[in-house]
């Protein structure tokens, strides 16, 4: 059964602290993994749960061995506060047991990895007598059940499932909620204590943390579901479509400049041309779906502008003097999506098979740029069509060879499309949405210099809406459904749907 989730307002949200509402925009990602899903759905498998449960107390008893642990390198004044915070969670074990008859909590089956790496860590840092590092891994995996609990009472759920509002009560429990506030004011006061006197040892410590929130989300997503469908989506054999606006910003070249080549972008922007061209495209009442509408739009208007614009590319010199070692070294530095997509490429990939092969089409990114981001991560069978920089001896001579128009590459993506095929069109402009509709992946890319909030505005005139989703959700639809929508995002944490009407 489908079902729809409106969250309620809540003021308390709003007044937490600036690094508390970072982590939580962290941690939403997991509210959307499939487990998770099956909690509000109330669809969650007896099974599932029991598995869940089980590696859950292997991770308690973990922390609770790790606090006794802790307790033996610690001053005496720190040993009776590493102690209580030890009864409490063993507290919480103990009452399980006696509450949970349908699970004996013991593991049967295979332990994740994420939560192997996490317990292994766990207590040999607390074997470092390091009470700030021991405390982060605690606190960091104790903040994404605040989080999911918070976020959980902000829904309306449904009633059906008792494992369901089992799971929801026991982490919102007293004990369990009053363990993860004081883990949480025990971290913070050993941390700024740390700080104070150990400077260079703070930064280690944002890493562990770092690392405890990467791993607990790992072992959510790895949790298994047998939800037959995770949202509405939309049914046929049309390939699934995302695209993702992943922040692809280049900050190489000084910002105010009139052309946006600090960007690596290699077409003139934001003139009164431009302009024109987009109030002329927009059809003056909204319009249902249909990609034909789309292309004819570009053909009628923006094709001799794009030609036009790279003419006079050709005869300006803003590209001029660039060294492609610097321009790729920048570009990746500044690129959020890295370490996001290196997870999320290879899962989609291999719902295509082995010999699945990725194509990477760009009318507006350079090709060095490109490699720079994807060729960076080591991906297999990689293609990428782009414009090229000319360079001599290394440094650019201002020109750029780009022999596909945006409509070329939308083609280019409708022949070589296949089931073995996953291909990703890379773009931020109005002439660049065939192409982006017709790719499996369609990156938008927002970096601050151009408002693309024009090409929300455009796709709503031709029937194009926006909707929230998450990454997880986007898996789980393609893997069950094979068909979909396009997908953008204005950071990796805030996904949002594009439902084609």
């Amino acid at each position: 059964m489908i079902q729809w989730f409106t969250f309620k307002h809540s003021a308390s949200i709003l007044t937490e602290p600036k690094q508390n509402i970072s982590a939580n925009y962290t941690y939403i990602s997991t509210l959307y993994s499939p487990f998770c899903i099956s909690v509000c759905s109330g669809t969650l498998d007896v099974g599932d749960y029991k598995q869940y449960m089980a590696e859950e107390a292997f991770i308690l008893n973990a922390i609770a061995e790790g606090y006794t642990t802790a307790q033996q390198y610690a001053s005496e004044a720190d040993s009776h506060v590493l102690a209580a915070l030890g009864d409490q969670i063993k507290y919480e074990i103990e009452s399980r047991k006696k509450n949970l008859e349908v699970c004996d909590l013991e593991l049967n089956g295979t332990l994740h990895k994420a939560a192997e790496s996490y317990t292994e860590l766990l207590l040999d840092t607390a074997k470092s007598g390091k009470n700030a590092m021991f405390l982060s891994l605690v606190s960091s995996w104790m903040g994404l059940y605040k989080a999911l609990s918070g976020y959980f009472k902000l829904m309306d759920l449904p009633h059906n499932n008792p494992y369901c509002y089992s799971w929801i009560n026991m982490h919102g429990s007293e004990n369990f909620v009053d363990f993860g506030l004081e883990t949480d004011y025990i971290f913070s006061r050993s941390w700024s204590w740390c700080a104070l006197s150990n400077p260079n040892e703070d930064l280690e410590i944002v890493r562990n943390y770092r690392r405890g929130m990467e791993l607990s989300i790992e072992f959510f997503y790895a949790q298994a579901s047998h939800i037959r469908t995770a949202l509405p989506l939309i049914s046929g054999e049309r390939k699934t479509k995302f695209s993702i606006n992943v922040e692809l910003g280049c900050v190489l070249f000084p910002r105010g400049s009139y052309t946006s080549y600090k960007e690596g972008l290699i077409r003139i922007e934001d003139d009164e041309q431009y302009q024109r061209c987009l109030a002329i495209m927009c059809p003056a009442i909204s319009v249902e779906f249909s990609y034909r509408k789309v292309e004819q739009a570009y053909f009628n208007h923006f094709s001799s502008y794009r030609r036009k614009t790279n003419e006079k590319l050709d005869g300006s010199r803003d590209l001029v003097g660039i060294g492609r070692g610097a321009m790729t070294t920048a570009f990746r530095k500044s690129v959020s999506i890295y370490s996001w997509f290196r997870e999320i490429y290879p899962k989609m990939l291999n719902l295509r098979g082995d010999s699945g092969y990725i194509r990477v089409y760009s009318s507006c990114y350079c090709l060095d740029v490109i490699r720079g981001v994807f060729g960076a991560a080591d991906f297999p069978n990689l293609t990428i069509y782009a414009g090229e920089h000319t360079f001599n001896k290394g440094i650019t001579t201002g020109k750029v060879v780009s022999p596909w128009s945006p409509i070329d590459m939308a083609k280019m993506v409708e022949i070589e499309g296949d089931d073995h095929c996953f291909t990703i069109c890379i773009g931020r402009e109005m002439e660049d949405l065939p192409c982006l509709l017709k790719a499996d992946l369609g990156i938008i890319v927002d970096n601050g210099a151009i408002d693309v909030t024009v090409l929300q505005d455009l796709g709503e005139r031709f029937g194009v809406k926006f909707e929230d989703l998450f990454m997880g959700v986007m898996l789980r639809q393609q893997e069950l459904c094979g068909g979909g929508s396009p997908k953008v995002v204005w950071a990796w944490h805030y996904l949002c749907s594009l439902w084609l009407g």
